[in-house]
């Protein structure tokens, strides 16, 4: 590796950059950027206010809030002090937030603003470790001995340097590749997340291993909006510092396209929820166009789906489609492509499987997804699709230096030097992850002819039937979703004789629907449970079950009167469905699916 450890990593950079931009957040109307310089200078500050505290080698800070550009500095400065970075959701519970933190053992918290300190206040007694809490935007007024803000830490970490100019370099000059970076929490749909710890060469090894294969360079431009404390996102982070480009910070998940169009990144990765609503949402523009709009995007859309189909396996455009994807390109792709700014060299995806239809739709209007596979435990991806060779429906090929194997009963495994440390505190978890020196990723798949993977479901997710049929839930799933009317599909089926489904409904379709048909129904959970768009639900079911083998078809479905969230309890704060959750909070509902005939 060029870079030991992280530290070495960011001051090379600062060192190489200095006064080049580096990042970028919104102030009002303007964009400001912050050199290499300016941010090496805070993080400095940040490590040594740290150690002026009293932090240790070893120890363990948690950061609670949304991204921005203080969540990467005290993420470097606890990483330039000598410790490891601890990402809380911002979108997470008083509760969940005492479990993180306390099962981390971390003596301090970085905190956004009142709302996230309030939730460390409200469980503070339950944080016998925790010593400081760090603000970045302090209340007027508040006052509190354990509570100080960014800038009175830094503050305090420019005196410190004053007496000891050589505290950080030393760190830098002492921080071992094996040594503990981060411990990313798992999304837990399963049961308490567990925390995975990632050493600096997992880190380092890893992203620039990916960047060499994406060729990414310090002109790329990021768009910033997954959370942070998502580790495919502080991944990506960790790559732009590597290739020297500028991350620009979104206000929020609520202003992506807006400040898409500002900034104009080249790159921006996203999870597969994010491309379907972009795919949902051009769908319900083109219906509310009236059947010449809706006529227009469907020719669009067999026209990209087509024509990747095509570009992808090799094979030749005929005129015919060369002319149809001229024109819809005129009509449909380019006013996307502008949508997004203009500059897209790629969208990456990863976390969860994406739909091959939505996969190829956007490859063919010329916004290719760049896919890769992989977990916390593997420092992100362990397979990753190159842009010369994009596959919609696989997740490419292993990257240099790792190995990926299918095990008999079809789950993959991995070895390499991206495979995690353990789980912090759970050697018994540990044990049974790494059996036999492989990682137990859990997810279930296969190569195709050409050595791409094809990640198929989630070993645990698999449905045996009471006929004995294996099916995979996601594939059905991701299916349904690319009908703009549905928002959340799970389907249900385990021992039992045929398959059903909860679904939700995207409330933007029902009411333009509801609207078309004389509806007046204010309420939408009342509108759901009338015949009109249950008939709509079962149309579209229907449609979806004519693309899938008799055995995987939804036979019963029900609809659940509000979309599946994080605080309603049905989602993780990387928007996984929590099956478990879901199964047991709705299992009166689909024991009546199963009661009476098929």
């Amino acid at each position: 590796m060029k870079y030991k450890s992280i530290p070495d990593l960011f001051w090379s950079q600062v060192e190489k950059y200095g006064d080049r931009t580096a990042l970028r957040r919104k102030i009002g109307t303007k964009w400001e950027p912050v050199t290499w310089k300016q941010w090496g200078e805070k993080v400095e500050a940040a490590a040594s206010g740290l150690l002026a505290l009293g932090l240790k080698r070893g120890d363990h800070v948690s950061i609670l809030s949304n991204n921005r550009v203080e969540w990467v500095v005290g993420d470097l400065g606890i990483i330039c002090s000598g410790g490891a970075t601890v990402g809380i959701y911002a979108s997470n519970l008083p509760s969940e937030v005492a479990y993180v933190a306390g099962h981390a053992e971390s003596p301090f918290i970085f905190v956004e603003n009142k709302e996230q300190l309030r939730k460390v206040l409200d469980v503070r007694s339950q944080l016998s470790d925790l010593k400081k809490i760090v603000v970045f935007d302090m209340p007027t007024g508040f006052e509190d001995r354990d509570v100080l803000s960014l800038d009175e830490l830094i503050s305090l970490g420019r005196e410190n340097l004053a007496n000891n100019r050589s505290i950080i370099k030393d760190i830098r000059e002492n921080t071992d590749a094996e040594d503990v970076a981060l411990i990313v929490y798992t999304s837990g749909t399963t049961g308490p997340p567990k925390g995975a710890m990632l050493s600096h060469k997992n880190i380092i090894w890893t992203a620039g291993t990916s960047v060499d294969e994406l060729t990414i360079t310090e002109k790329d431009e990021s768009l910033s909006f997954l959370p942070l404390a998502h580790l495919l996102e502080h991944f990506l982070f960790f790559g732009s510092v590597m290739l020297g480009g500028v991350i620009n910070y979104a206000e929020s998940i609520d202003k992506i396209a807006q400040n898409m169009l500002e900034v104009r990144p080249s790159v921006v990765i996203g999870v597969p929820r994010v491309y379907e609503k972009i795919y949902s949402r051009l769908q319900n523009m083109a219906a509310q166009k009236g059947k010449l709009g809706a006529a227009i995007f469907k020719t669009a859309k067999n026209a990209a789906i087509e024509y990747a189909r095509k570009r992808s396996r090799g094979q030749p455009i005929g005129l015919g489609l060369k002319i149809r994807h001229k024109i819809s390109d005129r009509l449909v792709y380019s006013k996307l492509r502008e949508s997004t700014g203009g500059r897209i060299r790629f969208f990456g995806s990863g976390g969860a499987p994406l739909s091959a239809e939505i996969a190829e739709f956007f490859y063919g209007a010329g916004l290719p997804i760049i896919e890769s596979w992989g977990m916390t435990e593997t420092t992100a991806p362990s397979t990753l699709t190159r842009p010369n060779e994009i596959r919609p429906g696989t997740v490419g090929r292993p990257l240099p230096g790792v190995d990926v194997k299918i095990e008999a009963d079809g789950e993959i495994l991995v070895r390499g030097p991206n495979v995690f440390k353990g789980y912090f505190k759970n050697p018994a978890a540990t044990a049974e992850a790494l059996e036999g020196g492989w990682m137990h990723t859990g997810d279930v798949g296969e190569f195709d002819s050409e050595g791409m993977l094809k990640i198929t479901d989630r070993k645990k997710d698999l449905i045996i039937t009471a006929g004995g049929k294996n099916i995979a839930p996601q594939n059905i799933e991701n299916l349904m979703k690319t009908n703009p009317l549905f928002s959340q599909v799970v389907v249900i089926g385990d021992r039992q004789p045929y398959c059903v489904a909860l679904l939700t409904l995207n409330e933007e379709e029902v009411r333009r629907f509801a609207s078309e048909k004389g509806l007046n129904e204010k309420n939408y959970a009342e509108l759901v449970k009338t015949k009109t768009i249950n008939d709509l639900a079962a149309q579209g079911v229907a449609e979806k079950n004519s693309h899938l083998a008799r055995y995987e078809q939804i036979k019963k479905f029900r609809i659940i009167p509000y979309d599946f969230s994080q605080a309603t309890g049905e989602l993780t704060p990387t928007m996984k469905v929590k099956r478990k959750v879901v199964n047991q909070k709705f299992a009166d509902i689909i024991q009546e699916m199963y009661e009476g005939p098929e």
